[in-house]
């Protein structure tokens, strides 16, 4: 029973944590600057949230749902568009790079010591940045039959700096939430086992105290 109870807390505080995770990468591309092409948004910021802050497997999930939403119609993309003509599009390149340099970074962050976590997730923060740019790239090149310059001058070049200020706002803002969770997740945890082996120990006491039927 303990066991039962603490995993089904443990998916439903998943499930929130993905629900509101995906609603958080909507609102972030919704806040936009448009300079170009590729407009400017908070997304930078919510990814690095959601991958630092989130379990692995949340964390992917939340990316991958927010795609397969925006992609089947509803306006989760940059100028609340929505609808797979924007994944194919010119800018879709960044929009599925967030789920590829995602992934790569919850696979690198895992093999890291975690006493050198701040370190490293500016270093893969960095990397999923470069991840990102480099599909965005080739997709706007493709999409719109421009050269590798001129691609570059106007979906990436734009974007290096205020990324690179949103990168270093957000790690040490996603891991002070994720340090909050642990330190509530741990005791809320024990003290749902805790109630778990009363509601036992009571449900036992009652049954073994109940008179017996006569014979």
């Amino acid at each position: 029973m303990p066991k039962a109870v603490t995993a089904a807390s443990s998916r439903a505080r998943s499930v929130a944590f993905c629900g509101i995770s995906v609603a958080l990468l909507a609102v972030s591309a919704w806040i936009t600057v448009p300079i170009g092409p590729v407009p400017v948004t908070l997304q930078t910021f919510a990814e690095m949230l959601v991958l630092i802050a989130l379990k692995p497997r949340e964390a992917v999930s939340a990316i991958a749902i927010y795609l397969l939403a925006g992609a089947i119609g509803l306006p989760f993309f940059s100028g609340m568009k929505g609808g797979i003509g924007v994944i194919m599009g010119p800018t879709g390149g960044f929009l599925w790079g967030f789920l590829v340099a995602g992934i790569v970074f919850v696979v690198l962050r895992s093999l890291v010591n975690k006493k050198q976590r701040i370190a490293v997730d500016y270093v893969l923060a960095f990397v999923f940045l470069a991840i990102v740019y480099a599909l965005g790239w080739f997709q706007l090149m493709a999409v719109n039959g421009l050269s590798a310059e001129a691609a570059f001058a106007v979906g990436v070049a734009p974007f290096i700096v205020p990324d690179a200020v949103k990168i270093a706002a957000a790690v040490p803002v996603a891991q002070a939430v994720a340090r909050s969770d642990r330190e509530l997740v741990g005791p809320a945890a024990q003290l749902r086992a805790r109630y778990a082996d009363d509601e036992v120990r009571a449900h036992a006491t009652h049954r073994t105290r109940s008179p017996s039927p006569p014979g």
